[in-house]
């Protein structure tokens, strides 16, 4: 059992200085990425990204949760109170980095958890059940990291928006917004984890349009483990050297999350095994396409994606790209042959590619702490904009 022996933390918001700690874990199931952000308020329209620490998750840990629906109700709750300790020792490597920060100074902690299961209501058609709820599941118990930081910590931050009818996702746009420089309004960012997801950021928050977008990093990085032994391909490398299957392209963007109207979201359920599968049954399997034209194909299939969400949108400046999917040029490379905007990713700060989720479960924290909505109706469909999560207070 990891604790974390620390003093009771400062949760004021009158410092001249805040520092909060933002936890994520995408749906690559790779691991849990932390950082330490420092701000003058939460509602400053500038950050820093004071430290960042990466842990991969053990194998089993992986395993188990890139199959959630296997998982029985029992082993669910086991990981719920398992992965804080994984979450807590990943903030006890990130804290021995920064000699002049310490827990008692830290504000808040922002949690996302682990996504389980995500049945949105876009996800509803005319067959669904009228009887079935939409919900979202994390798993990532608030309450056991708290206890484990001594540190408030915020969690379960999408089952606010559900509750007043919204997708709950994306959340990270208010972080977009209020990241990004006013003069800067236009500006598209692109987040690449395993899922797509767009922000357009405007002026002003309540103009900011955001939506998830289709499959991100999720196809590419199954390639590449399945047929060449890779966790990912790394920097495009052998996605460089396939080429795009314009048949696959066009089967793969069959799938019915291109028939929504946006603002929608998706994730693992959709676009994991079930839909992945049969495409490369046929294409790889059957008509004996190149494993590295697959590979290609599927960044194809993301940047189309990405830029048919852009399609009839006015007044957009440029595209920032960040998650994973910014570390591989290929990427890059087709949605710039798909769109006349300049497209750019940058290697620090807020927006870095491994900082810019934690960063903002961090920033939305804060803004919980101090009662700000976080949540956007213009990118989730929610009636109207909610303070996003639960606060556990660690038991002194």
């Amino acid at each position: 059992m990891v604790r974390i022996a620390f003093a009771r933390p400062k949760v004021g918001l009158d410092t001249p200085e805040m520092f909060a700690i933002g936890i994520m874990s995408g749906t690559s199931c790779d691991g849990v990425d932390a950082v330490l952000l420092e701000m003058e308020s939460p509602s400053a329209r500038a950050a820093t990204v004071v430290a960042h620490q990466f842990e991969p998750y053990p194998a089993d840990v992986r395993r188990r949760l890139l199959a959630p629906k296997m998982l029985s109700l029992p082993e669910a709750f086991s990981f719920h109170r398992r992965l804080p300790r994984l979450y807590a020792a990943c903030v006890q490597t990130l804290l021995s980095k920064v000699e002049m920060v310490q827990a008692p100074d830290i504000s808040v902690v922002g949690c996302h958890g682990q996504t389980v299961l995500h049945r949105p209501p876009s996800c509803r058609n005319e067959s669904s059940d009228p009887k079935d709820e939409s919900f979202t599941i994390q798993l990532g118990c608030g309450a056991t990291l708290a206890s484990l930081l001594g540190i408030p910590v915020v969690a379960d931050f999408r089952a606010a928006d559900i509750a007043l009818g919204g997708e709950g996702a994306p959340i990270a746009p208010v972080a977009h917004w209020q990241l990004t420089p006013p003069e800067c309004a236009g500006r598209v960012v692109v987040n690449v984890g395993g899922i797509a997801n767009i922000t357009i950021v405007r002026e002003r928050l309540e103009d900011v349009f955001a939506s998830d977008v289709g499959v991100g990093m999720m196809w590419s990085d199954a390639i590449a483990q399945r047929y060449f032994e890779r966790p990912f391909d790394r920097d495009g490398a052998i996605a460089a050297e396939g080429r795009v299957v314009p048949e696959a392209l066009a089967a793969a963007l069959e799938h019915p999350f291109f028939a929504r109207v946006l603002p929608s979201s998706t994730g693992r359920s959709e676009f994991g095994e079930s839909a992945l599968e049969p495409w490369l049954r046929r294409f790889v399997h059957e008509q004996r396409t190149d494993p590295r034209d697959a590979l290609r194909t599927s960044l194809a299939f993301a940047a189309e994606g990405i830029v048919r969400s852009l399609e009839e949108r006015s007044r957009l400046r440029d595209i920032l790209v960040s998650g994973g999917g910014a570390k591989n040029p290929v990427l890059l490379e087709e949605i710039r042959a798909r769109v006349a905007l300049p497209v750019h990713a940058v290697d620090d700060g807020p927006f870095a590619p491994s900082h810019h989720e934690p960063v903002a479960m961090a920033l939305i924290a804060l803004r919980t702490l101090a009662g700000l909505a976080s949540g956007i109706p213009n990118a989730t469909g929610a009636s109207r904009a909610a303070v996003l999560g639960a606060l556990h207070r660690p038991a002194f």
